[in-house]
């Protein structure tokens, strides 16, 4: 089998196999109703298309290390992305729209600053 075809179905085989863990999740250790279930298994996968997205977009075209509010940016877009694979996952009927908004900015931003703050680190050591 030729090497693009290999990659092929792996990528196909962890985006299937993200669909069935956000199934499997969702319908026997939440007991979410079915709206929900289709909700979430639809998502995973699409979290992990959106990640290699974000990671194409920011990608340096020559390899030389970006400028810092580029990799600020990137930090905090991961941030959002995680934040909102996790309240997606989490979501629940009987939650507020509320505390789904603060759920969702303490994640990101959380994430975010840690994120930042570690690719700020490994950029000094690299200089």
């Amino acid at each position: 089998m030729p090497e693009h075809a290999k990659y092929i179905v792996l990528q196909y085989l962890l985006h299937g196999g993200a669909a069935l863990a956000g199934f499997v999740l969702s319908a026997f250790l939440l007991a979410d109703p079915a709206p929900l279930i289709a909700v979430k298994t639809i998502f995973a996968p699409a979290y992990l298309l959106a990640s290699k997205g974000l990671d194409a977009h920011f990608q340096g075209k020559d390899g030389a290390q970006p400028p810092l509010w580029q990799v600020l940016e990137y930090s905090f877009a991961q941030g959002m992305m995680v934040a909102s694979f996790v309240v997606i996952l989490g979501l629940d009927l009987n939650q507020t729209g509320s505390f789904l908004l603060g759920q969702f900015t303490m994640i990101a931003m959380g994430y975010g600053v840690i994120v930042g703050l570690l690719s700020i680190r490994e950029r000094r050591r690299i200089s």
